[in-house]
């Protein structure tokens, strides 16, 4: 099922906006960060003087709970929810897997 959410910026020194977006179930196992850039891509071209750096913004709720801008759609969002987008990367940590040394 599709996700319909609501994207909003209210950051200073930037023109605010909320922007209702529907992302298709084939964006399922897309990044959050894909979304953010389907908001930031109109953004950015209706404000080209306060472009949105898509890799140094996250998602967070109202009450501030942060969203891994590298998690999957699938993972981390919900229909009909609102997500405000905030200044500064948010990455979940990636745990490289240690060769195993027979010696």
């Amino acid at each position: 099922m599709a996700l319909n959410l609501k994207i909003h910026l209210d950051e200073a020194g930037y023109p605010s906006q909320t922007s209702k977006i529907k992302v298709p179930k084939s964006w399922s196992t897309k990044e959050v960060k894909d979304v953010i850039g389907l908001f930031a891509g109109a953004y950015n071209k209706k404000n080209p003087e306060n472009i949105i750096d898509i890799e140094g913004v996250h998602f967070a709720l109202e009450d501030g709970t942060k969203f891994y801008s590298n998690d999957t759609v699938e993972a981390a969002l919900e229909d009909h929810q609102d997500y405000y987008i905030k200044f500064g990367t948010h990455l979940r940590p990636v745990v490289e897997k240690k060769e195993h040394d027979p010696s």
